[in-house]
């Protein structure tokens, strides 16, 4: 019997935090630890994910998902330049995507 490989394709949609009711939102210690994900820098970003890749490839051997990440090519846009009233505002730019 040969054993087959079967892709699974993540939703991002649906493995993400869409909403929180008022109750949850007045919670303060709830938003504080909500905050410490959702605002995860890149690096932490990807830590965090190959961790729960290591803990779904230990828990559920039916399923093995790839221990790096895809590659890709991008670029990064310039940072664009607020201007409200006679004030001009700039985010301040990514100086380390890897911090």
């Amino acid at each position: 019997m040969t054993e087959k490989t079967k892709q699974l394709f993540l939703i991002p949609e649906l493995l993400c935090l869409v909403g929180l009711s008022p109750e949850q939102r007045q919670n303060e210690q709830l938003m504080k630890e909500v905050a410490d994900f959702s605002r995860m820098n890149p690096k932490r970003r990807l830590e965090e994910a190959k961790k729960l890749v290591e803990v779904v490839n230990e828990k559920d051997k039916t399923i093995q998902v790839g221990n790096e990440p895809i590659q890709m090519p991008g670029n990064m846009l310039d940072q664009p330049l607020f201007k409200i009233s006679t004030q001009t505002f700039q985010k301040q730019p990514y100086d380390n995507l890897n911090s």
